[in-house]
């Protein structure tokens, strides 16, 4: 995965101790494999084959595979007496089967099948679809479908899609992901995977390096309908079967795909037991640091048959220091500690280890570790060649010895390692009768207030990150980046109250919040306001905030936030510019109507619009989808989609006074754009091979066009064949003036 020389970067992400990644050396200290122990047995537990769990709000949801009792055919994979079944929790522990009363089982409806159709109810794999950009309608998504064998059910693998996670539809006509040789019948698992930025599937195939062996392939997909050709990840030993891999990001480091596989060994009278395995997003193989069952069958004769150790898809936070997996055949729930899968082990004379040289983000390190009463850990800060730095070194280390899922590593009491983000380091680590779990450079904020900050932080790298946003200066200083902030610093300045040291830490934050605030509205009114109200307004800003001190307002430094000097410059410049090309032309503007939200909006890959009249008055576009025109409609559900699409919006403009105008202001159009008002061409403008003009806003009077004030119809059709496209920075109707001579 590296060499010697990589500098790997961890940012802010939590990383686990379950693979060879971080780690460099080790001398007196092993990786420790924690097998999970069965909870004691809920009075409502769930049971099924082929299971998913997810936490959902304030509720847990599963779905699993049941018989109908009534069915009286031939019971084999894919047939019509398989259901889909669902349940419910508050806590993860006892479950309710409601009934939903959707499909006949047992002579009733009075049951809780979500779905009743072969042959996908064989291996229904739903998950919650954590992409941004999701249609709410398909907010819950699955995979289901068989290979089609002897008996003619199969059709391969088919997407589904719910608004609620109960009333199930098909996404698309046929299959979505096909597969030559014999694969699919056990449960493909997919997500969201917001470190890859792709949907991910992880199904059963039977290639391996050792031959005929089931096994397990990947795939990945930008819209969940058209997949990459399948690559073959080869976790198998020599003559191991491996089921249901029930691979899927761990909720607490999602770049890290926790797998569950199900080991089937037919020479052994067709025992089954379960694996532990991750790999990391953007790989191809799984690493498995232990080869040995991670949930042994146990004592029980019924755990020594086929088909009786699966593990539910679904590793799931049921406690402050708690993890769960469940056993569906079983209807088990099995524990561990949170992160608490493998650890690094120094047994009581003591050992050490030592990382690869990495970079972080952040400012301060946590542990997730456990002691023994005689046990302890210290931490040294190496610089990359392996010196130790000063003030951080291991005689300068406070020794740690306890049991936390969240321990602050200090020196001499000093928490504070902001000063080396960014900067390639190495950790030395002393574990005496002791285990780490996993580590995590994080924010100066602990205790309660650290939930929310860490929230708080995630939002911004947001608007700090890579293209299309890097392109946009206006960016973060907008309103649904305030808007989207404000609930974690709201529930920081809550958490944080009544603990000073989260409070002193939070202050800055809040600063910077409040500076984000302000410039927001600015931003709204920025066109209503004469030059000169405009820069005593932003330079009022600057005055009150310290914006240009490093780590004052966001928080980390470049290393977790870009410079914020840099953003605020482009920002008061980009307000500025837009305003003297309005002053330029028009006086004493006043915003009549905002249009920036609710467009009516539709794709034209034929080029078919203007020969149908979508520019009419009376053309209906009720139908088409709404979209907003301050961001391009690649961040709005159409990431792959580039050609024509057009815009429509009515509205009612106001009255003005016979000396001054009304102007439909857009402030900015990335591509081709012609503007239709009640249907006559208002303005057309060509990029031309160079591109230049993308970014720069334009208007229209339209005061001749609006006199008799009915309701007015606007119809933009933008064209753009590469990258980003269509209005991105608003539109408004502006009352102005005609420029008066000085």
């Amino acid at each position: 995965m590296n060499n010697k020389n990589t500098v790997l970067d961890i940012g802010s992400r939590r990383e686990l101790f379950v693979d060879r990644f971080l780690v460099d050396a080790m001398d007196g200290v092993a990786f420790r494999l924690h097998h999970p122990q069965p909870a004691t047995p809920a009075a409502g537990p769930i049971s099924g084959s082929y299971m998913t769990v997810f936490p959902d709000g304030d509720r847990y949801r599963a779905y699993f595979r049941r018989y109908d009792p009534a069915f009286r055919g031939e019971k084999r994979d894919g047939s019509e007496g398989e259901y889909t079944g669902y349940a419910e929790s508050r806590d993860g522990v006892e479950w309710a089967m409601p009934e939903l009363g959707l499909y006949t089982v047992n002579g009733s409806r009075r049951n809780n099948a979500v779905l009743r159709q072969a042959p996908f109810s064989h291996n229904f794999a739903p998950f919650l679809d954590a992409n941004p950009a999701a249609d709410p309608r398909a907010r819950y998504k699955a995979l289901a479908g068989t290979y089609k064998g002897d008996h003619g059910v199969g059709d391969d693998l088919h997407a589904f899609g719910s608004a609620d996670g109960i009333r199930w539809e098909p996404l698309h006509d046929g299959p979505v992901i096909t597969h030559a040789s014999f694969a699919f019948d056990s449960q493909n698992v997919s997500f969201w995977s917001a470190a890859e930025g792709c949907y991910v599937c992880y199904f059963r195939t039977w290639n391996t390096s050792h031959g005929w062996l089931r096994s397990i392939s990947r795939s990945t997909s930008r819209d969940f309908r058209r997949w990459s050709e399948p690559v073959p990840t080869n976790p198998n030993l020599p003559g191991e079967h491996l089921y249901t891999s029930q691979t899927h990001p761990y909720f607490r480091a999602p770049h890290l795909y926790v797998a569950l596989p199900t080991r089937f060994m037919p020479d052994r009278g067709d025992s089954t037991d379960i694996l532990f395995m991750v790999a990391r997003a953007g790989t191809e193989r799984f690493e498995r640091l232990f080869t040995e069952a991670f949930i042994p069958p146990g004592p029980d004769p019924e755990r020594w048959g086929n088909r009786s150790n699966y593990a539910a898809c679904g590793v799931v936070p049921t406690g402050p220091a708690e993890i769960s997996i469940y056993h569906g055949p079983a209807g088990l729930r099995y524990t561990l500690r949170t992160d608490g899968f493998i650890s690094l082990r120094g047994g009581y004379a003591g050992g050490t280890a030592t990382t690869k040289p990495f970079t972080f983000a952040g400012s301060e390190l946590t542990l997730n570790v456990a002691t023994s009463a005689a046990g302890s850990v210290r931490v040294e800060l190496r610089d990359a060649e392996g010196r130790p730095v000063p003030g951080r070194t291991l005689p300068d280390a406070d020794e740690i010895a306890g049991d936390a899922i969240e321990q602050r590593v200090t020196w001499k009491g000093d928490a504070d390692v902001s000063a080396w983000a960014g900067r390639p380091v190495r950790l030395h680590i002393v574990l005496r009768e002791a285990d780490l779990y996993a580590l995590r450079f994080v924010p100066p904020f602990y205790g309660a207030a650290a939930p929310a900050m860490t929230a708080y932080f995630e939002t911004l790298k947001t608007a700090g990150g890579p293209p299309p946003v890097a392109f946009q200066p206006e960016q973060p200083f907008t309103q649904d980046f305030v808007e989207a902030l404000r609930p974690s610093v709201e529930a920081a300045r809550e958490a944080a109250r009544g603990c000073a040291d989260d409070e002193a830490r939070l202050a800055p934050v809040t600063a910077g919040y409040d500076v984000a605030r302000r410039a927001a509205a600015v931003r709204e009114s920025f066109l209503s306001l004469t030059s000169g109200e405009l820069e005593r307004r932003l330079d009022e800003i600057e005055r009150d905030v310290l914006l240009f001190r490093p780590g004052v307002v966001f928080g980390q430094g470049p290393a977790l936030y870009p410079p914020l000097a840099w953003r605020w410059a482009a920002f008061r410049k980009y307000l500025t510019d837009q305003r003297q090309n309005l002053v330029d032309a028009f006086a004493e503007p006043r915003i009549a109507l905002n249009l920036d939200k609710r467009w009516r909006f539709q794709i034209d890959p034929e080029d078919a619009g203007l020969g149908a009249g979508w520019m009419a008055p009376d053309f209906d576009a009720s139908a088409w989808p709404l979209l907003d025109a301050d961001r391009w409609w690649q961040d709005q559900g159409y990431p792959e989609y580039h050609g024509v699409a057009w815009y429509r919006r009515t509205l009612n403009p106001p009255a003005v006074a016979h000396d001054r105008r009304l102007v439909l202001y857009f402030g900015a159009v990335d591509g081709d754009a012609t503007v239709f008002v009640n249907g006559a061409q208002a303005f057309d403008r060509c990029l031309g091979p160079d591109g230049v003009g993308w970014d720069e806003p334009f208007h229209i009077d339209v005061t001749r066009l609006l006199a008799d004030r009915a309701p007015v119809h606007v119809a933009v059709r933008v064209r753009k064949d590469g990258q980003m496209s269509g209005i991105f920075r608003g539109v408004k109707l502006l009352d102005v003036s005609v420029k008066r001579e000085l």
